[in-house]
């Protein structure tokens, strides 16, 4: 063998949904005066909710994309403001790739002129 010519390509492999099924039986007792017993039902992350933990990530996700517009319109709307308030944040967090953590910084970006008498509602935003 003289080499060998080697290339990549990306698959893309479509989510996949699995239903969890819990059982719990009933149980009766003619002679108790307590009627039917049933175990409780499991806790799920959000109450009455259908996402399982690791579904959760990709539903926040989704969520953050579709109201993307409106944190940007709020963020614009945010930044003419005469007033402004900041916050900052560090966290550590993973750089990519490294196997490190590196310093991230959390801001907050908020009005609010009620104390002085102001027409603008309040508002935040957050960014990372």
């Amino acid at each position: 063998m003289i080499g060998e010519d080697v290339s990549e390509r990306l698959e893309v492999i479509p989510a996949q949904l699995r239903v969890i099924v819990t059982r719990r039986p009933k149980y009766a007792c003619r002679s108790c005066a307590d009627g039917v017993k049933q175990a409780p039902a499991p806790d799920h992350i959000i109450p009455g909710g259908l996402p399982v933990e690791t579904t959760l990530a990709y539903w926040v996700g989704r969520s953050a994309y579709g109201l993307k517009p409106f944190y940007e319109a709020l963020l614009k709307h945010l930044k003419v403001s005469s007033r402004l308030f900041m916050d900052e944040t560090p966290a550590l967090v993973l750089e990519p790739g490294k196997g490190k953590t590196k310093t991230g910084y959390f801001w907050a970006l908020a009005r609010d002129d009620r104390p002085w008498n102001g027409l603008e509602p309040p508002g935040v935003v957050f960014t990372y």
